[in-house]
């Protein structure tokens, strides 16, 4: 059997959650895709994407903005991300040039007051040479929801910030990990 097609097929999850469960995350088709699939941003249908403020839909309600921040060693490389607000995939991406940043935005929009629920799905590829070149062959996703809630017209900033828990001692299957700021 040949050692690097199996490692290349392995895949790590790893879930964490703030608040209440949400809907189901809607899979994402750009930041799941295989390695080498072309760059690509997808926001919802009535959205489109701009670099300074991520998928950009223009509605009346509470102003929403949600960044995102790498805050992971590298040991990982960011290789999608798909976030979903209230079970609707709203950002869905695998372009390199945006996912190399340690921070960016990824939606700008307007929701109606009380309860809301966002999922966050981070694909990381392992990242490694010499004796952790094995980490190449490692396909990790990070999967949180996020409860919130939208008063009046006061706006709601959410940072998605997907980091590495444990300690060096903490099994690399265990350290992808998402928080909400």
């Amino acid at each position: 059997m040949n050692t690097k097609k199996a490692l290349a097929s392995v895949l790590i999850t790893t879930a964490c959650s703030t608040g209440t469960a949400g809907p189901a995350m809607p899979k994402p088709r750009v930041a799941t895709g295989e390695v080498g699939a072309p760059p690509a941003i997808a926001c919802s249908p009535s959205a489109h994407y701009e670099a300074e403020r991520g998928c950009t839909e223009d509605l009346y309600g509470v102003p929403l903005r949600v960044t995102h921040q790498n805050a992971m060693t590298s040991s990982f490389r960011l290789v999608g991300v798909a976030l979903a607000l209230d079970g609707d995939l709203v950002f869905d991406s695998n372009d390199p040039a945006l996912l190399e940043r340690k921070a960016f935005p990824v939606l700008t929009t307007s929701v109606r007051s009380g309860h809301h629920d966002l999922g966050v799905l981070l694909v990381y590829r392992g990242h490694g040479y010499g004796v952790f070149a094995y980490l190449k062959g490692y396909k990790f996703e990070a999967r949180a929801n996020h409860a919130f809630e939208a008063h009046g017209d006061r706006g709601v900033n959410v940072r998605v910030v997907g980091y590495e828990k444990g300690s060096p001692t903490t099994p690399v299957e265990e350290r992808p990990a998402v928080r909400f700021e």
